[in-house]
């Protein structure tokens, strides 16, 4: 071989160790520069939100979860209850679940861990609600009202009339209480309407139908919906008067649950494989769920709806998903329990149960992420994380 020749091969050698070299250190997936300019092109600012169909691999590499995949987790209350509400505070970045029959709640930042608490008194609690900062809920054939900012310390409060409540939610139900939708109850058997105002509780001086069962409440789009527990009459309220419209449902039956996303109400029936949809609380199309079985609650997150089933006399593991309240996939929890209600935070259901210290949580992948920082970077200099 001539001295050129090996010459020649030995670059060659060399570079070919050089490539090999900077492959083996390139920076893998996740990994985070700290300067004053990003590095290169598939690198992202830290602190951003980014579309998760964009960056699959580092949305993968921060260990949030695979698109698609139904993959709910089995976690435990602190004590075995009536575990039948719960509501999340964007406040303060809290689960709150309280008990029927008791004193007890319990809060969580996660819906992993849970921690015990104590409220004011005892009761049959209807259901806890959060809106504007603070959690409330109200005690079934009383005028005993509990208020909350963090889930922790209550305050007991007085309502203005003793009823038999059924339901709570969200909703400008009347005249006379403003323009901001407001935590409202309801009860059947007087027809009775209070609403918490952010600091007293008022009663609404336009009472509903007396003797009607009222199974859920929602309020959404400008619209608020009440729905009979056992019929096919719902009432519609769209005007600052707080007048009520009858709207004919498409089938008789016990409506459990409402909840409103994507455009779309969907509301579900306990007996049977009965849903409906609706655009707006007016017309309604009945749907079929992918079983039949004690449907008792349906939640809005991250673009879908999920509908669980159980009751004291059938628990069950059913679930079922849909996108529109048309489609429905049918879906396993991991527990057989009667599953009585559920709430969402970002990228995160919570589901508790009755009777049982089990619960579960569902992580959702979400159509953007953020980039968190790795550490407090002092200025002029930032950080970014490989994507690709």
């Amino acid at each position: 071989m001539s001295l050129e020749s090996s010459i020649t091969a030995l670059a060659q050698a060399i570079g070919a160790d050089i490539k090999a070299l900077h492959s083996a250190s390139a920076p893998a997936v996740g990994t985070v520069y700290t300067g004053l300019q990003s590095p290169g092109a598939q690198w992202l600012q830290a602190g951003g939100v980014y579309p998760s169909a964009d960056y699959p691999d580092l949305y993968a590499a921060l260990g949030l979860p695979e698109q698609g995949v139904w993959a709910p987790v089995t976690r435990y209350m602190p004590q075995n209850a009536e575990w039948s509400s719960i509501a999340y505070s964007t406040t303060s970045a809290v689960f709150v679940a309280i008990a029927r029959g008791t004193d007890l709640a319990a809060t969580s930042p996660d819906g992993v861990t849970w921690t015990l608490g104590t409220l004011p008194v005892s009761g049959d609690w209807v259901a806890v609600i959060f809106n504007s900062g603070v959690f409330s809920t109200v005690a079934k054939g009383t005028d005993i009202a509990l208020t909350s900012t963090d889930g922790i310390t209550w305050t007991q409060g007085v309502l203005p009339v003793s009823a038999e409540w059924e339901v709570g939610g969200v909703a400008r139900v009347a005249a006379g209480f403003g323009a901001l939708p407001m935590s409202t109850f309801v009860a059947g058997a007087t027809g009775d309407v209070v609403r918490f105002t952010g600091s007293s509780w008022v009663k609404s001086p336009l009472p509903l139908p007396a003797l009607v069962r009222w199974g859920a409440i929602c309020r959404s789009n400008g619209v608020n919906i009440l729905l009979p527990y056992d019929g096919d009459i719902a009432l519609t309220s769209t005007n600052a008067a707080g007048t009520w419209t009858p709207r004919t449902l498409p089938q008789s039956a016990q409506w459990r649950s409402i909840a409103y996303g994507n455009g779309v109400f969907v509301a579900v029936a306990t007996a049977g494989d009965i849903a409906a949809t609706s655009p707006d609380g007016i017309m309604w199309t009945q749907r079929t769920l992918p079983a039949s079985a004690s449907w008792g609650c349906v939640v809005f997150g991250a673009g879908q709806f999920i509908a669980l089933a159980g009751s004291d006399s059938e628990p069950s593991n059913v679930a079922a998903t849909s996108p529109d309240g048309i489609a429905w996939t049918l879906r396993t929890l991991p527990l057989v329990l009667d599953w009585r209600a559920g709430a969402y935070k970002e990228g995160l259901f919570a589901f508790v149960a009755a009777g049982t210290n089990g619960a579960a949580t569902l992580p959702v992948a979400l159509p953007t992420f953020l980039v968190p920082p790795a550490a407090a970077v002092a200025s002029p200099y930032k950080q970014w994380v490989k994507a690709g």
